[in-house]
């Protein structure tokens, strides 16, 4: 059985994500309720500004673009250690923050102001909205003094190394012999086992040309042991306000293979490192120039 490393493991297990992967996710369900779920067709759930909402898209007032908060965006956990997290979007010249939050409440624009002290702030001239700025080297969002999120210390801390990012992809069996196409984002401190993660897939339909394309964004813990190996080390994925995976790692890292409710490997379901490479900090993370 997996014991806990860094963190204890909520609730029950709902393994899958899409009516889709059948072998890989559909079999391993544990939510009744996600057996209902109808795919999004790509390009089918475009929003008034062209963003593809199943893959992960949405407008950025403040950057007037569709992006995805987790490639552009800081991350700022539930301070209340509830699973929600807001992301802070910068302008381009740090004029104003966008708030995206995990939960689906609207977003907010915040100006920058400086405080007599020589710092920044990011509000408005109203006491009920948010504030966001940095304590400690860690970015908070308050409102009225108290603060609702917080960057992960893990991430802020940088005596815990330079931020790196990973990139996995994957074909795994579908639905009628349809593959999926698989892509799973890692990001962390060097020197930590947490960090953030995206995974997406994207799939055609039998007997046609519209694709299937669903991702999920959240926290990774890193856990050990395995029902088959208690020394195994694996990855547990936990998407915002959605489900739960577990991958065990193998080959120093460079393949991962996706475990099933009873923590045991779906051999089918495999990822393989494809790219690594060491990311700055800047509004989001930007890659390093060399």
């Amino acid at each position: 059985m997996i014991r806990r490393i860094v963190f204890a493991m909520l609730g029950a297990w709902v393994l899958g994500a899409s009516v889709v992967i059948v072998s890989c996710m559909g079999s391993n369900r544990t939510n009744a309720a996600a057996e209902a779920e109808v795919p999004a067709r790509l390009g089918g759930d475009r929003d008034e500004h062209g963003c593809l909402a199943s893959a992960g898209y949405v407008w950025s007032e403040v950057l007037q673009d569709c992006i995805r908060v987790f490639e552009c965006g800081v991350r700022t956990e539930s301070a209340d250690g509830s699973a929600g997290a807001a992301y802070l979007v910068f302008a381009t010249d740090s004029s104003r923050v966008e708030l995206f939050f995990s939960n689906g409440n609207p977003g907010e624009i915040l100006d920058r102001r400086v405080l007599p002290s020589g710092a920044n702030v990011w509000n408005v001239e109203d006491d009920d909205t948010k504030n966001v700025r940095r304590i400690d080297s860690r970015w908070v969002v308050e409102c009225r003094g108290r603060v609702l999120y917080r960057e992960s210390s893990l991430v802020a801390d940088e005596a815990l190394g330079r931020m790196q990012e990973r990139v996995y992809e994957g074909e795994w069996p579908g639905r009628d012999g349809v593959a999926v196409n698989c892509a799973l984002t890692v990001r962390n401190r060097e020197h930590s086992g947490d960090g953030t993660f995206m995974l997406e897939y994207h799939s055609g339909l039998p007997g046609g040309e519209e694709v299937v394309s669903t991702a999920y964004s959240g926290r990774r813990f890193t856990l050990r042991g395995s029902a088959d190996d208690p020394d195994a080390v694996v990855w547990q994925l936990v998407a915002d306000e959605g489900p739960r995976f577990l991958f065990c790692l193998s080959d120093n890292g460079h393949r991962l293979v996706m475990l099933n409710e009873m923590e045991r490997p779906q051999e089918e379901c495999v990822l393989q490192l494809v790219e690594s490479r060491w990311l700055s900090a800047a509004n989001g993370y930007e890659e390093e120039k060399d």
